[in-house]
């Protein structure tokens, strides 16, 4: 016969087994009693446990329980309703002990079906947030981070903050074009630190936006050009007949040139590559080419011609002197021009001593009122009132 305390705890683990709770004083001392007394033996305490109204209630329950989890799980991992035979199979598994809840989720979760909306969900991220088809790399990471646990709202807010969704931004506001493969590939190393010279140091989002900004091509965007993968096209687009462009063959995101990653410059580790040259475009290229050299050449002569008359007039307000004195003169000698720097007295005999140097206007240069002493050093700073000067 089992001692009192071995029945007390055999009978504890089994209401919590059978009824899912503590037991309650008397039923517990009631089946205590049997079992020490020889009456009934603890095998046929459990039977007669399974057998009764309260356990047949848990179990129902529990088995309903079951079925809901796994048509919810049907309409969360596989985004459709329970098939009849799935369900009832699964429910099994979980009623019978077979599974945990946890397992029976990684199965679905590893099945052909899951799998194939996993990627039909993910190619759709693919094309709404980065814009392009998927690699099969970053297909099988995402689809196995879902099978891992992750929910679908979950990667969904990973791709959102991703370097390469980042990046994507960047190239629109900074360059007025999408991200292309080559430019994708480049930068996302830098930020990795796989880059030739990186030596494994990973540039910042901050390094990358940088060095996007020293590129020709960034220049050219924001003088509001076209980058055509070496130079600069100014002219305007409108200017161009359509049936001399292809639409086809000036998609930013297939045929531009400056995704090569030398077109940006990266003091850290790299010097500039050049690509070479594309082919003919039809002639767009060269239309672009000749409006651009008209209107630099148009430039190059307004600014020829505004230097020469700035400097003419610059010259004359601020370089001569019309009359004075070499120092040393005397009143009624002969005037003379003077060049800036040099030194002069005024044709004045009570003024003879003091002398000037530099423009005769007075806003052009300092001014000291008291004047300087005959013998000062050639460019001095006393500026004479203009009664001085004829």
């Amino acid at each position: 016969m089992a001692s009192l305390a071995d029945t007390g705890s055999y009978l504890d683990q089994l209401y919590r087994e059978k009824f899912n709770r503590e037991p309650d004083e008397a039923g517990k001392a009631y089946w205590q009693a049997e079992i020490d007394s020889g009456k009934t033996s603890p095998e046929r305490v459990a039977e007669l446990f399974d057998a009764s109204d309260e356990a047949k209630e848990i179990k129902q329950e529990k088995e309903a329980d079951n079925r809901n989890f796994i048509e919810s799980t049907y309409e969360l991992e596989l985004d459709r309703d329970a098939d009849e035979d799935g369900a009832d199979y699964w429910t099994e598994q979980l009623n019978s002990g077979t599974q945990t809840r946890q397992e029976v989720v990684d199965n679905i979760r590893s099945s052909d079906e899951y799998t194939e909306n996993a990627r039909d969900y993910l190619e759709g991220l693919y094309d709404e947030i980065l814009e392009r088809d998927p690699d099969e790399e970053g297909m099988q990471y995402w689809i196995e981070d879902l099978q891992g646990g992750q929910t679908r709202e979950q990667v969904r807010e990973n791709f959102d903050i991703s370097d390469e969704k980042w990046l994507g931004d960047v190239y629109k506001d900074e360059l007025g074009r999408n991200l292309g493969d080559t430019g994708r590939n480049y930068w996302l190393d830098d930020l990795k630190g796989k880059n030739e010279g990186q030596d494994g140091r990973k540039a910042t989002r901050e390094e990358v936006l940088d060095n996007i900004r020293r590129s020709d091509e960034y220049a050219c965007a924001q003088s509001g050009g076209i980058w055509d993968g070496s130079t600069c096209n100014t002219s305007n687009p409108e200017d161009t007949d359509p049936e001399d462009t292809d639409p086809e063959d000036t998609d930013p995101v297939d045929t531009d040139p400056v995704e090569e990653p030398g077109e940006v410059f990266d003091p850290g580790h790299r010097e500039p590559d050049r690509k070479p040259e594309e082919e003919d475009d039809g002639g767009t290229r060269r239309l672009y080419d000749d409006r651009y050299q008209k209107l630099k050449s148009d430039y190059d002569d307004l600014k020829r011609s505004y230097d020469t008359e700035f400097g003419t007039r610059r010259d004359e307000e601020t370089s001569r002197l019309r009359s004075g004195f070499t120092v040393g003169g005397f009143p009624g000698s002969r005037r003379t021009n003077l060049s800036s720097g040099s030194t002069a007295t005024s044709d004045r005999s009570r003024k003879r001593s003091q002398i000037t140097a530099g423009p005769k206007v007075k806003d052009d240069r300092p001014y000291a009122r008291q004047g300087m002493r005959s013998g000062s050093d050639t460019g001095s700073t006393f500026f004479d009132p203009s009664s001085s000067f004829r």
